[in-house]
């Protein structure tokens, strides 16, 4: 049978893995069978791919990618531990996803994205989500379109990161300005008044 894109590890004598990707055609011809197989190093790949893994889980950034046609989500390893949900809890559809955000905004989410899709705003947002665990998360999104020859979206690919503690700072500073304001406005009346 075919093979393809088979990854395997070789332990070389010096004690250094190197990794290989293999892919097998069988063939017949009028001598009998045979094989036409090819061995691809790949060593720098997967070395490449498990330190930008590295990166993003000591960023807390995950990664994703929507396509917009099916309505399919694609999600990499990080972005299960930013919602703190399992990948059985989650089986990549939008809509699935969409449940996720606090229902209050979901609508204006929605509008979002199709603004993005359409090209009238860059996809650059902060939303809000309730885990299952009930805790409320803020979480900045940002993304990438990408369009085919007419112009349409056929992708989105971005990135998720966890902002509740600045969104958190962001809001008690509105608050202790909206205080320091009414204080402000009742010494005002106070000094009127004497």
């Amino acid at each position: 049978k075919i093979i393809s894109n088979v990854t395997m590890g070789l332990q070389l004598p010096n004690n250094q893995i190197k990794w290989i990707r293999i892919n097998a055609v069988p063939m017949k011809n009028n001598m009998g069978l045979y094989a036409i197989v090819t061995f691809s190093d790949i060593t720098t790949l997967v070395h490449m791919i498990d330190e930008n893994q590295f990166i993003l889980d000591s960023l807390e950034i995950g990664v994703w990618k929507y396509n917009p046609q099916n309505q399919k989500l694609d999600w990499e390893n990080s972005m299960y531990r930013l919602y703190e949900i399992s990948k059985a809890e989650f089986n990549g559809d939008y809509q699935a996803w969409q449940n996720l955000l606090i229902p209050s905004i979901q609508e204006k989410f929605k509008n979002e994205m199709q603004q993005a899709l359409t090209g009238e705003r860059e996809f650059n947002t902060t939303f809000e989500i309730l885990t299952k665990n009930g805790k409320r998360k803020f979480i900045g999104a940002r993304g990438m379109i990408e369009r085919n020859s007419k112009g349409d979206a056929i992708s989105i690919y971005g990135i998720n990161w966890d902002r509740t503690k600045e969104v958190e700072l962001e809001i008690n500073l509105v608050a202790e300005r909206s205080k320091a304001f009414h204080k402000a406005k009742l010494a005002s009346l106070g000094e009127m008044s004497a």
